[in-house]
């Protein structure tokens, strides 16, 4: 779960991880990251992690919270990226990996564009 969180928005982002009696062997996470793109944006995470099986390799669950980079910022600027254009770039990054999952290229083309239209909007 990748979300990215401008202006005074709030999110919040809530799951169930169960892994039943008889899954045997399993190794199941649960991850939230969340990209705060202004002082004021806030993210809530709520994992929830439910075994009944003993006999696992691993199950975990954790959520990550932060800004932009300061060092990926500095490396993109470094090779020549005005500071716009090194953030739009990184917060595409980290929400592309959510995209792609999708599995849809329209899909993908079409969040894109929205992706853009609405880091724009944060400019503004």
């Amino acid at each position: 779960w990748h979300s990215a969180c401008g202006g005074n928005s709030r999110t919040v982002g809530t799951g169930m991880l169960r892994v039943a009696k008889g899954a045997r062997g399993a190794d199941a996470g649960q991850l939230f990251h969340n990209l705060l793109l202004s002082e004021k944006a806030e993210a809530d995470s709520i994992p929830e992690l439910e075994v009944s099986e003993h006999d696992v390799v691993g199950c975990g669950h954790g959520t990550a919270n932060g800004p932009v980079d300061d060092d990926q910022m500095f490396y993109l600027e470094s090779r020549g990226y005005d500071t716009s254009e090194a953030r739009d770039a990184l917060i595409a990054a980290f929400l592309n990996s959510t995209l792609i999952e999708m599995g849809s290229d329209t899909l993908h083309h079409w969040l894109t564009e929205h992706l853009q239209d609405e880091l724009n909007d944060l400019k503004s």
